[in-house]
């Protein structure tokens, strides 16, 4: 597939993005992965009914996200985004996926603060 549009289901629209999400990392292009990236979270937010069954998935993609994000330097973004990655929690129903979220928020988290310099109070 080399145009979006040609990408009709669910599925195929997720591998499209996915695979030029992957390319523009491998490139090093730092704005392109965040804007493939964006649109991975995006068709699962437009298709909720898919969250719940890919859940694992979807908590990487938002890691991906945020990690994009930082890297291009579009902190209020990746602070919104980190936001939404810890309102999935009521969605995880097994301790599997309760650790993963809980690796990706705090890793997240630790490098979004470090990053900026900026350190919560206690």
């Amino acid at each position: 597939m080399k145009h979006e549009s040609v990408a009709l289901s669910f599925e195929a629209k997720f591998r499209f993005l996915i695979t030029h999400a992957l390319w523009a990392d491998a490139q090093g292009n730092a704005d392109r992965y965040y804007a493939y990236s964006k649109k991975v979270i995006d068709i699962f937010k437009s298709t909720p009914k898919k969250i719940p069954y890919n859940l694992s998935q979807y908590i990487v993609y938002y890691g991906n996200l945020i990690g994009a994000a930082m890297n291009s330097m579009r902190y209020r973004e990746a602070g919104v985004y980190l936001n939404e990655l810890k309102q999935l929690s009521p969605l995880t129903k097994n301790d599997m996926l309760r650790h993963k979220l809980f690796y990706y928020n705090s890793h997240l988290t630790l490098y979004y603060f470090n990053t900026l310099g900026q350190f919560p109070g206690k």
